[in-house]
């Protein structure tokens, strides 16, 4: 497999709590999630369409890092762009 093969390859796995995760390359997003614009508690699970905040749309954003998820899923607070 060369470099080009492995940056585009995706692979899809199931975390601790049976939410898809995509991951390629080792960076990896938990399909169960989206980010919007926001600075701070920019993490919607997907029931949640639009960021009422930013009024940013699941549609038009990335799917979640599985690492911010962790995260804002421990602490429960407001996740803040670093």
């Amino acid at each position: 497999m060369n470099q080009s093969q492995t940056l585009t390859s995706k692979n899809y796995y199931h975390n601790e709590f049976g939410e898809p995760i995509e991951d390629i390359g080792g960076f990896t997003r938990n399909e169960d999630f989206w980010d919007c614009e926001c600075e701070t508690d920019y993490i919607h699970h997907y029931s949640e369409e639009v960021c009422p905040r930013c009024h940013a749309e699941y549609t038009e954003m990335p799917n979640a890092r599985e690492l911010e998820v962790r995260v804002w899923r421990e602490n429960r607070t407001p996740f803040m762009r670093s």
